[in-house]
């Protein structure tokens, strides 16, 4: 399981990122416990201290 980071342009969305995430999942669950959570935050967090 990851996240995609983007922007909308008009009726388009453009991937400007994409990133895995520390949890377990399956074809049919996710379990996205509080380090999937701390990870997006921090990870967040670092992106916009380099742009």
């Amino acid at each position: 399981m990851g996240l995609m980071q983007g922007k909308i342009e008009g009726d388009t969305f453009i991937v400007m990122d994409a990133f895995a995430l520390p949890v377990e999942g399956t074809e049919t669950s996710v379990n996205a416990q509080v380090d999937a959570y701390e990870y997006v935050v921090d990870y967040s967090q670092a992106k916009k201290r380099i742009r």
